[in-house]
């Protein structure tokens, strides 16, 4: 088994199932993909083979568990993921997520900035919590001007490689491109975060690899 999507279905009154007699490596060794809430989450520890982690919902249910412990134990459960993807979850705990996992490359978050206002708070926040990794950034349908936005970000981040959608289809920007480009299937990459990969491939600063003239 690779993939797990998990619904909120846990006896939200029963603390012990919530902490205790966890899903880890040991019985899920070849688990790569996990999408869950927040809260579920304490049901998983430990998942070394995890590089792809899915927040669904960052609602805590339970009297037994609070949110700040809910994230403590998630960043040390999953400290592998390269890829994480926010649906709904409001920006404090979207800050508190990205400075929790170390090696992430790729990000998917379904609320795009709707104004200028919240455009600078998202920068801010990219900027001052994300680390020198993060090679890839997606938001959800966005009626505001995304590009002047993206810019920012690219003078926090280096390597960079930013997609959102529109009323128009979906667009992308890298990092020292002048303007926009359309991608011919924006709905094709949802949770996976291979097409990202391949984004940033594509579209990001030249590695190594291609460098010497070898496949990535």
């Amino acid at each position: 088994m690779e993939d797990i999507t998990l619904p909120e279905f846990y006896p939200k009154s029963d603390a012990e199932t919530l902490v205790t007699n966890k899903l880890s490596s040991k019985e899920l060794p070849n688990l790569r993909s996990l999408a869950l809430s927040l809260e579920d989450s304490l049901l998983f520890d430990n998942l070394t083979s995890l590089v792809s982690l899915v927040i669904a919902s960052d609602r805590i249910q339970s009297i037994f568990v609070e949110l700040e412990f809910a994230m403590r134990h998630l960043s040390g459960a999953f400290a592998s993921i390269r890829f994480l993807a926010l649906r709904f979850v409001d920006m404090n705990t979207m800050a508190s997520l990205l400075s929790c996992f170390l090696n992430l490359e790729y990000i998917s978050i379904l609320k795009a900035p709707s104004s200028p206002s919240q455009a600078h708070d998202l920068s801010v926040m990219f900027s001052r919590t994300t680390n020198i990794k993060l090679k890839y950034i997606q938001f959800g349908y966005s009626e505001y001007d995304i590009p002047p936005f993206a810019q920012t970000l690219f003078d926090s981040m280096k390597h960079l490689v930013v997609d959102w959608k529109s009323t128009k289809g979906g667009w992308r920007l890298s990092r020292g491109s002048k303007s926009a480009i359309p991608i011919t299937n924006p709905d094709d990459q949802g949770d996976r975060w291979e097409p990202m990969h391949q984004a940033v491939e594509d579209y990001g600063p030249p590695s190594d690899n291609k460098r010497n003239g070898m496949a990535a």
